[in-house]
């Protein structure tokens, strides 16, 4: 078989390959950001309505230290695994993992 006998499906498979390449690639979510307050935002810290949060995502159950950066004063805190309440988005400015375990 020639190319003239090839048939259309033969010659439009690149430009089928290349299309679904474009739409597969803006088609994913963005990624969030440690203040995105929507509930695609996964680790760290987040807000939602007028609360601040920390998740802090393990599989080992440590407990670590983070940073409340307050609008007055940064302060530690021990976090344990899960989602831990920080206080109002008026009173809280971010958080962030300090390295440290507790």
């Amino acid at each position: 078989m020639n190319a003239d006998q090839e048939g259309p499906n033969v010659k439009l498979a690149p430009a089928l390959a290349a299309a679904t390449l474009a739409v597969a690639t803006f088609a994913l979510p963005a990624a969030a950001s440690p203040h995105d307050s929507s509930e695609a935002a996964k680790c760290g810290y987040f807000t939602k309505n007028i609360g601040a949060y920390y998740d802090h995502c393990t599989s080992d159950g440590s407990s670590v230290v983070i940073v409340v950066q307050k609008k007055s004063s940064d302060e530690e805190r021990c976090v344990k695994p899960g989602v831990t309440y920080l206080g109002s988005i008026y009173q809280i400015r971010g958080a962030y993992y300090n390295g440290k375990l507790c």
